[in-house]
């Protein structure tokens, strides 16, 4: 597991060396390095990636850092220091400078599964989760447009109209999941590489869009893929999957118990498959793998 840690020290140091230089030189950054500013419609600050060229590769790098600082404390069984608490004040700054809705997100499922067997025992501690939860949710609701835009994405996925494509194609595998059960469209016709120019595209009229036209973003969700092309069925499999992947680091690894943060990670992980390719991208397969495996060895904790 060593050489684990000193990869992810590597990769981390090579994370923080261009999130810095990212932050200093601004759009110049974008425009040596070659890094699309990745603006959202209607608003002109660029979403910071370093040298990860993508938010939403950076912004799961920070939550893989958070991680493994809480998880590092946990097995040493040690209250966050100050150090610590730098490290977490750092990665979510980093965070907010990505703009990832999904990491946003996602540290809320991180804390809630790390620490929920503490807050179920501990009447206090819950009630002050609780409470700093909502203060969060009002601090969102006031002070950003997460909610607003969020809702927007929902309302603009139920037609085949929308331009927004992560909405889009999760719609469109709800309609292949009905029209082709159990089984779905099948394998490479419908949001995978082997889908260009796939009939399911044109039977839905969407093949002349931009989006399937330049493949732009069709392959963002892994769930919305394995919905249509696989269908029910692919649902059942890809559950079982999951399933004996975790038992098989909790046996292989952890022992009897395996450690909260393994099964935090895990749903991160699979919260992360509804808007981004995590089992079809190397940059995600490369730290989830090693991280999941380095979280669940609890020999030397």
């Amino acid at each position: 597991m060593e050489e684990i840690k000193k990869f992810f020290f590597y990769v981390m140091v090579f994370a923080g060396i261009g999130i810095l230089l990212h932050v200093l030189l601004g759009e110049t950054f974008n425009t040596v390095y070659g890094v699309s500013k990745y603006t959202r419609p209607g608003f002109s600050t660029i979403r910071y990636t370093g040298f990860f060229r993508h938010p939403n590769h950076m912004a799961y790098m920070v939550v893989v850092f958070i991680a493994l600082t809480l998880n590092d404390f946990k097995n040493k069984k040690k209250n966050i220091d100050t150090t610590g608490w730098l490290k977490i004040v750092i990665g979510l700054f980093i965070i907010v400078l990505a703009d990832t809705r999904t990491a946003i997100l996602a540290i809320g499922i991180l804390l809630t599964f790390f620490y929920w067997g503490y807050i179920y025992k501990n009447f206090l501690v819950f009630f002050g989760f609780l409470f700093l939860g909502i203060l969060t949710v009002t601090a969102v609701l006031i002070f950003t447009d997460l909610p607003e835009s969020i809702m927007d994405n929902i309302e603009a996925s139920y037609s085949l109209e929308s331009d927004y494509i992560r909405g889009l194609m999760f719609y469109m595998s709800i309609l292949l999941i009905v029209k082709y059960f159990p089984i779905g469209s099948g394998a490479g016709s419908f949001g995978s590489i082997y889908a260009k120019d796939s009939q399911v595209y044109k039977d839905f009229g969407v093949d002349k869009r931009f989006y399937f036209v330049e493949e732009w973003g069709i392959y963002d969700s892994n769930f919305a893929s394995i919905i249509g092309e696989y269908g029910f069925i692919g649902i059942i499999v890809f559950i079982i999957l999951f399933r004996f992947s975790y038992l098989h680091l909790k046996s292989n690894f952890s022992g009897l118990k395996a450690p909260p943060m393994l099964k935090a990670m895990f749903w991160v992980f699979v919260f992360f498959c509804i808007s981004n390719p995590m089992l079809t991208n190397n940059v995600y397969i490369l730290l989830s793998v090693p991280v999941l495996m380095l979280i669940a060895n609890t020999e030397k904790a």
